[in-house]
């Protein structure tokens, strides 16, 4: 196995099975994310990077659905999810570069291959807050700009009919530039082809993932004011 590089490379040979560098133990390592699939550690050796990892189940709490993705995949979930944001991030993420971080492909770790991107932080090197969270310290006035570049980014997927379909609060952080202004940055990308679909119905018709996607928007909006008015 090779590692696959966007744009630099895993500090030294750590992690990187090309330069036959032991597997990134990552069992002190900051955890910093937890989800139902995957986990995300910060590196132990750069804090400039974080890497997605399959979350480890305890035995017998995996759902009929997972299991049977899992059968017609191959692979636990977690690295089907790592492939799947990998493909899509060299799919669409010129284009959308202005909100992903650099992605920078897969390295050895103690819990498996996992994927490697940066941290996004804000300028003054602070790990940028989730938008849940900023939403609820922010006022009407800050908040106003930050949600008209989600509206722009919004325009975007649909113009350019990119599917992203996670489209929740969670999957946004609040980057605080020099000026102090804030900047949605996605830190999960997840298509139609990779939705909780167990059959891809959506995906024959165009009509439909345009209608899905509206129907996406409008209750991430809906949950931004649930946010600022609780």
């Amino acid at each position: 196995m090779t590692t696959e590089t966007v744009v630099g490379a895993p500090p030294s040979g750590a992690g990187d099975p090309a330069l036959g560098g032991p597997p990134l133990d990552l069992g002190t390592a900051r955890l910093i994310g937890h989800g139902w699939k995957r986990d995300c550690y910060l590196h132990p050796g750069d804090p400039g990077l974080c890497i997605k990892v399959p979350s480890i189940k305890p035995k017998g709490t995996r759902r009929f659905r997972e299991r049977f993705i899992e059968w017609r995949h191959g692979g636990s979930i977690g690295d089907q999810h790592n492939a799947r944001e990998w493909a899509a991030y060299g799919q669409f993420g010129g284009l959308l570069a202005p909100y992903l971080p650099v992605y920078h492909g897969f390295v050895a770790t103690s819990r498996g291959r996992g994927l490697l991107i940066d941290v996004v932080r804000d300028a003054d090197g602070a790990p940028s807050a989730h938008l849940k969270d900023w939403l609820r310290e922010s006022t009407a006035d800050e908040a106003a700009p930050l949600l008209a570049r989600i509206n722009d980014l919004f325009d975007l997927l649909l113009g350019s009919e990119i599917w992203l379909m996670d489209l929740n609060l969670t999957n946004f952080v609040a980057r605080i530039d020099a000026r102090g202004d804030a900047r949605p940055m996605l830190i999960d990308i997840k298509r139609i082809a990779d939705n909780k679909e167990l059959f891809q119905i959506s995906g024959w018709s165009r009509t439909l993932m345009r209608r899905k996607l509206a129907r996406r928007m409008a209750r991430f909006h809906a949950k931004v004011e649930m946010t600022r008015n609780g």
